[in-house]
């Protein structure tokens, strides 16, 4: 499995409400029709202004073949939210999750 994960720096405000929404609105239903798409975590720290989406594929060829599309989506959120904006592609060497309701 492998991941990439896009860093906002310096949401701030009503900012990072906007920025929820965002996700959960646009973002999130647009890259999961990505094919190999396995799953995202949106994790957040509202004090700092940071949130790191980070998104599954099954392979690294999917999530390579997704990247246009993902650094398309996290550049238009970084220019709305007037955040910087940092990409990592990385390889998931171990996971293990517990059941998340939300």
């Amino acid at each position: 499995m492998f991941a990439r994960v896009n860093t906002l720096k310096g949401i701030a405000g009503e900012r990072y409400e906007e920025g929820l929404e965002l996700y959960r609105e646009k973002t999130q239903p647009e890259i999961e029709q990505q094919p190999g798409f396995t799953g995202s975590l949106l994790l957040a720290d509202r004090d700092a202004g940071v949130a790191y989406a980070i998104t599954f594929w099954e392979s690294k060829d999917a999530m390579l073949s997704s990247t246009d599309t993902g650094r398309k989506l996290a550049s238009t959120a970084a220019e709305q939210l007037d955040a910087e904006l940092s990409v990592e592609l990385l390889e998931v060497a171990f996971s293990k999750l517990p059941a998340l309701t939300t």
